[in-house]
């Protein structure tokens, strides 16, 4: 079973990897002001606060997963993503800057991961939605929940081209 889950992180790692590299090749292609003008309906994220969402999640879900590796067993806070990105006033910074930012703390998540140990790996908490939640699932949740806004951000965009 080691084996499968070593292969199942490692293929999440080079995921983590590459949906940045896709959401930097789709930032660099797009002028500044779509980034900010386009949202995904009313009251919703222009893609500059997508990207800042994925900067606070990329930040609170290592976060978690460092609680994991330093307390037993313990217990996780829900993730308050709508405030994050309002208090933290994404619509009105730069799309680039917010990127680079995303991509700094990626390579610290990614060398976060990178080095845990087999022992690492087994820790686990307790998720306010799913429950048991192990450094595995930390894992996984970045780069799935990344998928995710890639969708939303090309969405978003398409309206760029109508």
């Amino acid at each position: 079973m080691s084996d499968l889950l070593d292969r199942v992180r490692e293929k999440h790692l080079i995921l983590m990897h590459r949906t940045l590299l896709l959401i930097t090749n789709i930032v660099e292609a797009t002028p500044a002001e779509a980034m900010t003008r386009y949202t995904d309906g009313e009251g919703g994220w222009a893609v500059v606060e997508v990207l800042g969402h994925l900067l606070d999640a990329n930040e609170y879900f290592t976060g978690r997963a460092r609680r994991i590796l330093t307390e037993d067993n313990p217990h996780l806070e829900v993730f308050q993503h709508e405030q994050m990105v309002i208090a933290n006033g994404y619509r009105q910074q730069v799309p680039e800057a917010v990127l680079a930012r995303l991509n700094d703390s990626r390579q610290k998540t990614l060398a976060f991961f990178e080095d845990l140990t087999q022992e690492q790996w087994e820790r686990a908490g307790v998720h306010p939605e799913y429950g048991d939640w192990t450094m595995t699932d930390a894992l996984m949740q970045i780069g799935h929940h990344e998928v995710n806004h890639l969708e939303q951000i090309t969405r978003i965009l398409s309206q760029a081209t109508t």
